[in-house]
């Protein structure tokens, strides 16, 4: 025969209140089970399958972990340092770069703890640029890679905003190539150039750092970024 039992309130045994989570009959907890799973693995989170609860490690996946900003102040030029193994791939944005010198066009490097390389055929690069008319231009043998229109940035008006990849510097192994998209103002900025971006470093050789300069003059303002892609 089923019976019954009503109570207004049962008491924990120090007098603080009614039994709840977190006060139980006895103890701090512990012993109550069957109301979540176990803990797991530091760092383990929830997850439900719509019926029960299970404690597993967190989703795995990509992500841009950052290496570093460079902010210009009337600069020769940004360096960025940091790169090495960890990730086989960088992301480079450069932001609202403006030249102090009207034209000037915007050069990259590379370099490693010993420096920035400037040797005269240390790189190669290839730039598509669009405005009412196309223009290609490359240079297989070059101390630089080329970064926008051979018309360069206004300095008034216009600023270089490009997105780059760079591959594997820091392995040692093969040819580092850089590639990516970027708009300039030049023209008293009145001319937006779109532009499609392809280098490379042809030396084998581990690199740690990146460097973005103008032809000529400082740099007023902008800003360069980096990220390290972790693919999984």
């Amino acid at each position: 025969m089923a019976s019954t039992l009503k109570i207004d309130t049962v008491t924990t045994p120090d007098g603080t209140g009614n039994i709840a989570f977190s006060r139980p009959i006895t103890g701090d907890g512990s012993n109550l089970t069957g109301i979540l799973p176990a803990a797991g693995t530091s760092g383990n989170v929830l997850t439900s399958d719509g019926t029960n609860w299970a404690s597993q490690a967190a989703a795995g996946g990509g992500a841009w972990n950052l290496i570093g900003t460079q902010v210009a102040s009337n600069s020769a030029s940004l360096t960025q340092t940091g790169l090495d193994s960890t990730y086989d791939s960088y992301a480079i944005a450069i932001s609202d770069l403006l030249p102090a010198t009207d034209s000037a066009i915007t050069y990259m490097r590379f370099g490693d703890s010993s420096g920035i390389d400037s040797g005269a055929a240390d790189y190669n690069w290839h730039v598509a640029s669009w405005n009412a008319a196309a223009e290609v231009r490359n240079d297989n043998s070059d101390s630089k890679i080329e970064l926008g229109h051979e018309d360069g940035v206004d300095s008034t008006a216009g600023s270089l905003q490009a997105m780059l990849f760079l591959n594997t510097p820091g392995d040692g192994v093969g040819y580092h190539m850089i590639s990516g998209t970027g708009v300039t103002g030049a023209g008293s900025g009145t001319n937006r150039y779109n532009h499609v971006f392809g280098g490379g470093y042809r030396i084998d050789a581990t690199l740690d750092r990146v460097q973005i300069y103008f032809s000529s003059g400082n740099i007023t303002s902008g800003r360069m970024t980096v990220w390290g892609i972790a693919h999984s």
